[in-house]
Formats: C-alpha cells, sequence, structure tokens
C-alpha cells in the first residue's frame, strides 16, 4: 500500500493489478493490469504519474505510466530468484 494525494494506491495479486482507492468516496476510481503472476508491492512516484510493481511469479517488473488517459504498461524483465 502507498498513500499519494490522499488516495491509497495497492496490488489485486487475485486479478493481476494494480489500483487506487479513493477514500472520500468510497470506491476504486483507477485501475491498470500487468496481467503478470502475483503482481505484489509497489512503488508510485509522488504526483502518481509512475508505478511499478514486482510480479513475482513472472521474474519481471511492471512499469506503469498513469499521466495519460489510458495507462501505458511496460514489462521489465529481471528474472527468477
Amino acid at each position: 500500500l502507498q498513500e499519494i494525494r490522499g488516495k491509497i494506491y495497492f496490488t489485486a495479486e487475485a486479478v493481476k493489478s494494480v489500483a487506487r482507492f479513493d477514500p472520500e468516496s468510497g470506491k476504486v476510481d483507477w485501475r491498470a493490469n500487468t496481467d503478470q503472476s502475483v503482481s505484489h508491492m509497489l512503488a508510485v512516484s509522488d504526483d502518481g504519474r509512475m508505478i511499478y510493481t514486482a510480479n513475482i511469479v513472472s521474474g519481471n517488473v511492471t512499469k506503469i505510466d498513469a499521466s495519460g488517459a489510458a495507462a501505458k504498461i511496460t514489462q521489465i524483465a529481471v528474472g527468477k530468484q
């Protein structure tokens, strides 16, 4: 979990995605699919535009550029542990 500007970013491993929860509305207001196995842990830039998550089983890191209308997804190979 990471709080940025009052919103909570989190991973949702079971549905292979990263999402953002808005406590004021009580709803998830943004989601991006990683399509990778076990997206776990994340790092979010201070402005919420760049998000990275480790995909444990897939052996890569997903970079999510959330600066535009649609998230741009890039997979970065890092190898299996």
